[in-house]
């Protein structure tokens, strides 16, 4: 039976994000207008998208991780897209740049010296609020000489920290630029808004579409995979009391307790008690 969570998702939910930007005309158009907001001429396709995807390392020196948005572009170049729902602090920018860097040295395989193949990766950051000194609606992070400030390698690592609040900022214009229009669309606060300003865009309205859909009925397989990646979170930060925090919110959403007990360890009577507490 599909799981049913009673508070509707929107974009800036990053379940809800990766649900509907893993959708592969959804996702060309945005990382296509992000070119063009950057002054590089549009021309991405994707060979492959991976969303919300368990990514076990090659190496065992590296950590496996859930990833939001993965895609592999004909190029043979990584992007990787992550919308941050609550504050960015930094540890959220050294786990996105953790990422980035398995991402980067995972393309060589054990026994594999062939470094000059490894192709570029970049990371895009949605969040809200403020970071360090990011006052810009688009921030770019890379290598650079120090002395020269300029790019190393053609910036074979790239991240983009995105302030989707700045965008409430910039009024309208006919002259808007389409990766602005998509902010606004992701930053909406209810479909209302959000149809207003994709009505007559065939690639934003479907993006709705695609939303409305998925609120309307979870699947216990998305489920899954959410709360796996909130396991793994909890484990990183070694927080003991873990296990009954996440089958206490799993069970507020409805999660049916087969599915509790797999990623929590907890037994069936050990979850039955907390839900006894619950009511």
């Amino acid at each position: 039976m599909p799981t049913i969570i009673k508070e509707y998702a929107y974009l800036t939910n990053d379940l809800a994000f990766k649900q509907v930007f893993c959708k592969s005309k959804i996702l060309v158009d945005f990382i296509n207008s992000f070119q063009e907001y950057l002054n590089i001429t549009p021309n991405l396709k994707f060979e492959s998208i991976l969303a919300q995807k368990y990514i076990a390392p090659n190496n065992k020196r590296n950590k496996a991780f859930y990833s939001d948005i993965v895609g592999t572009i004909a190029s043979g170049n990584i992007i990787f897209l992550e919308m941050y729902s609550n504050n960015f602090t930094i540890r959220n920018y050294k786990k996105s740049l953790s990422y980035l860097c398995i991402l980067y040295s995972e393309q060589i395989k054990k026994g594999d010296y062939k470094y000059e193949n490894i192709h570029k990766v970049i990371g895009i950051n949605l969040i809200k609020g403020n970071f360090y000194k990011n006052t810009e609606l688009v921030n770019e992070y890379e290598f650079a000489n120090k002395i020269t400030y300029k790019t190393v390698l053609d910036g074979d690592i790239e991240m983009y920290i995105v302030k989707l609040d700045k965008v409430e900022e910039i009024g309208y214009t006919k002259e808007e630029k389409r990766f602005i229009k998509w902010l606004k669309l992701i930053n909406s606060k209810n479909l209302q808004e959000m149809k207003e300003i994709a009505k007559g865009d065939e690639i934003m309205e479907n993006s709705i579409r695609v939303l409305e859909e998925w609120n309307e009925e979870r699947s216990e397989d998305a489920m899954e995979r959410y709360y796996g990646e909130k396991m793994l979170e909890k484990e990183e930060l070694g927080i003991s009391k873990s296990k009954n925090d996440i089958a206490i919110k799993m069970l507020k959403d409805t999660v049916e307790i087969p599915i509790i007990a797999k990623y929590t360890g907890l037994s069936r009577k050990e979850i039955k008690a907390l839900q006894n507490n619950l009511s």
